[in-house]
């Protein structure tokens, strides 16, 4: 009889044991679940708003024939607006912004699209000497200096852009006075499907404390109906899918 009372209190005990170590592992996968889902959810600096500016740009000059005609590219310029999380109470400084393993999918593949990081105030020169192909760094400092590829350190706005050079060509009269943005690609034969694409990328935060967080967003350009409307100037201020998690 004693030793079936030890044998039924070792089979509690381990009974007990067994829905303590589920129920320590059923917690441990939800909060793991919860985390993949939810990312931080006290970021030291957060992403405010997404710019996104789209239109056409053209370089205009004389063919060989004497007549003027603009050489068409479609762009699209990319900002974040980077600010401190109020809600976060320790002192925080950014070491460094990666936008990292940028991805284009471009639906017709005749004109190829390129990154290019800002040359100046905002401002971008589409040459070689800017490319930033599938990287762009920017280091924490005391002032943005996007030329330089730096941000304040406590935030600021910094972005990249992107090119589709060379999409086709406007022929003008010598009298005729036109805006160079977006409808001229519609003139010039150019629809929607020809510039049309899907750009990936990783925004990498790392603060001098040595945390770092990844997220990973997707998002279709150019934005708008740049075809009839030249320019458009989409802000997202809603950037949910914009989960952030420590690396």
């Amino acid at each position: 009889m004693k030793d079936e009372k030890l044998f039924s209190k070792r089979a509690i005990h381990a009974y007990i044991l067994i829905v303590a170590v589920i129920f320590i592992f059923s917690v441990v996968a939800f909060l793991m679940l919860k985390y993949h889902v939810e990312g931080e959810k006290n970021m030291p600096f957060d992403i405010k708003e997404m710019d996104i500016v789209s239109t056409a740009i053209g370089n205009n000059g004389k063919d060989d024939s004497g007549i003027w005609q603009a050489d068409l590219s479609q762009k699209n310029d990319i900002y974040f607006y980077i600010e401190k999380n109020e809600n976060y109470k320790k002192e925080a400084m950014i070491k460094s912004i990666i936008f990292d393993n940028i991805q284009i999918n471009k639906y017709n593949k005749t004109a190829a699209a390129k990154v290019y990081r800002p040359s100046g105030d905002a401002a971008y020169t589409y040459t070689d000497d800017y490319i930033a192909d599938t990287s762009l760094k920017y280091s924490g400092g005391k002032t943005t200096d996007e030329q330089q590829l730096v941000i304040n350190n406590q935030g600021g706005v910094i972005g990249f852009s992107i090119l589709i050079g060379s999409i086709g060509k406007y022929q003008m009269n010598d009298d005729e006075t036109v805006a160079i943005d977006g409808t001229l690609l519609k003139k010039s034969g150019i629809t929607m499907e020809d510039i049309k694409m899907e750009v990936s990328f990783d925004i990498i935060i790392e603060t001098e404390a040595g945390d770092r967080f990844k997220a990973s967003d997707t998002i279709n350009l150019p934005s708008g109906n740049i075809l009839d409307e030249g320019v458009s100037n989409e802000k997202v201020t809603e950037l949910s899918d914009l989960v952030f998690k420590r690396i």
